[in-house]
């Protein structure tokens, strides 16, 4: 129920003695700050002289959020009431005074609506300014990842702002490799190629194995799916799909994998080149995962903005990834001409 907060003196700013809904009597904009905490929205009548006083202190603590909790009313006298509009605009309306219990009824009616409005006018510019801030970082990354030339390089620093974009403890990054003959496809592997890990030790060891759908990685790179596990210990995934998440790395490390996205690298042709697996995203980015019991507190599952920033940059990092690899590509073939032709010289004229 909105509560009706009168700053100023009530015998000075309301007719008779009858009010509508729980009131209560504030002197300051702190008191009238302290009275909010904790009891949700509520209905200021303010004086036009406590807006004299604190005027700036009002605007400040409204343009920060304070719109979405009240609804400001200037009590005036009537002749007052444009001057005040026009000296205080961060003000919802103004009322002449005294103020009848039926003029106040009728403020406190429309009270609520307009608190409702406020809040989704600030959560929509909250999400347009977190949109343009993730937009400017995504470009960011992929000017970056465009300028590296070093694969190694390159994969370590696709997966560290991956991470970093989405708030994930460690992660992982695997390349598909792929045997053609003819242009067909003959065998397809994995590589697991790098393993980051900001709350312990990883021991690693790059090596290959079958691409198939018995692990997450697997099936994320043979089907070109995102997948978002919520827990890797409680996941149920489809019927009819067939991997599991495991826990033999847990079970020989001693740590606790929890929330995990895995997300395909698809390059222009739309075939998946690669998979970079995000694991256990944190409340704050700073924590550090030990022991082991603090995962449950502080471990939460990706979002949908995660897949979504994820997903942008997978695709930035593919693009990135191809083009390195071709330049290292010409290269090489370009050093392999240089000595074919150096030693056919030599083997024409040794002398020279």
């Amino acid at each position: 129920m909105t509560q009706v907060l009168i700053w100023g003196q009530s015998r000075e700013m309301l007719a008779g003695e009858s009010f509508v809904g729980p009131t209560e009597e504030v002197r300051t904009l702190d008191a009238l700050r302290a009275s909010l905490d904790g009891k949700g929205a509520a209905l200021v009548l303010a004086d036009v002289t406590r807006l004299e006083a604190e005027g700036e202190e009002v605007k400040t603590w409204l343009e920060d959020g304070g719109d979405a909790q009240v609804v400001v009313v200037a009590v005036a006298d009537r002749e007052d009431g444009d001057a005040v509009l026009e000296n205080y605009p961060f003000v919802d309306d103004v009322i002449a005074r005294p103020v009848s219990p039926g003029r106040l009824k009728r403020k406190l009616e429309r009270a609520l609506e307009t608190i409702h409005n406020h809040r989704v006018i600030r959560q929509l510019e909250h999400k347009v300014s977190r949109k343009g801030q993730e937009l400017e970082e995504l470009n960011k990354i992929g000017v970056a990842l465009s300028a590296e030339r070093d694969i190694d390089k390159l994969l370590e620093r696709i997966l560290t702002k991956s991470r970093d974009i989405t708030g994930a403890d460690a992660g992982t990054l695997y390349l598909v490799e792929r045997d053609k003959v003819n242009g067909e496809t003959q065998a397809e592997r994995l590589r697991f190629k790098l393993a980051q890990n900001d709350s312990m030790t990883v021991p690693f060891k790059e090596q290959t194995f079958d691409l198939d759908d018995s692990s997450i990685a697997g099936y994320a790179a043979g089907h070109g799916e995102l997948i978002n596990v919520p827990d890797a210990y409680t996941y149920d995934p489809r019927p009819d799909s067939p991997f599991r998440a495991s826990k033999d790395f847990d079970e020989k490390s001693g740590y606790r994998t929890k929330s995990m996205l895995v997300v395909p690298m698809r390059d222009h042709q739309n075939e998946v080149i690669g998979i970079v697996q995000l694991i256990n995203k944190k409340r704050n980015p700073a924590t550090v995962l030990q022991p082991v019991t603090t995962v449950e507190e502080e471990v939460i599952p990706f979002t949908s903005v995660d897949e979504e920033l994820a997903g942008s940059l997978a695709s930035q990092a593919a693009v990135a990834f191809l083009n390195a690899k071709l330049l290292q590509d010409i290269q090489n073939l370009f050093e392999s001409f240089v000595k074919a032709a150096a030693y056919a010289i030599e083997q024409r004229d040794v002398s020279t």
